[in-house]
């Protein structure tokens, strides 16, 4: 027997509770061809890279099985004609490689992370650095900048006095930098719906 893995993308328009049915499909449709150890792993919901049926989100999943693989792909073909599902994938796997795998989270799912979790971690950073040579760097840096932003602030201050017309520009550009990227997704989202409503 060979140890394989399945990505299954179930409809972001189903909810939560429809999704641990239709995994039990699956796995039942899986041992019924012969699969052994099914284990299974939630992925989460995560946006789609492209509108598969007009739907836009689903929900990931991970199945590792053993198998023979002449059972593989007649267990494969039943499983793809479940139909409540928009993909799936099979390839050789290990149990290894499904710790290393994680997915953009969508913060509308209910089983996604809280946003304060992912504040608290510390940004990671490319290559070795020695702790020592790192601090007066930092500190070089921040003195630099405060200088900069006083000397900026100055300047603004004085072209602000000479030219309300510039005044107004500069308020546009504080204003155009104040939209977060939850903002451009749901206009994103607005935009694409609106040319899939056309079709």
């Amino acid at each position: 027997m060979k140890q394989y893995e399945m990505l299954v993308v179930l409809p972001g328009t189903i909810s939560e509770d429809e999704v641990a049915p239709a995994i039990a499909q699956v796995q039942e449709t899986l041992e019924k061809h012969g699969a052994e150890s099914v284990s299974i792993k939630d992925m989460g919901k995560s946006r789609l890279a492209y509108p598969i049926k007009h739907i836009r989100y689903g929900y990931f999943q991970l199945v590792n099985f053993s198998i023979e693989t002449t059972k593989l792909a007649a267990a494969e073909r039943d499983v793809r004609l479940l139909g409540n599902l928009l993909r799936t994938v099979v390839t050789v796997g290990t149990t290894a490689q499904v710790d290393s795998i994680t997915l953009a989270s969508d913060p509308t799912a209910l089983s996604a992370p809280p946003k304060e979790s992912r504040r608290d971690e510390k940004p990671r950073r490319r290559g070795k650095k020695d702790d020592a040579s790192e601090e007066p760097a930092e500190k070089v840096e921040k003195t630099d900048v405060a200088a900069d932003i006083a000397a900026n602030k100055e300047t603004e201050q004085t072209e602000k006095q000479e030219s309300p017309k510039e005044e107004l520009a500069s308020a546009e550009d504080t204003a155009k930098q104040e939209i977060s990227m939850d903002d451009i997704d749901k206009k994103l989202d607005q935009v694409l719906q609106g040319d899939m409503d056309k079709v």
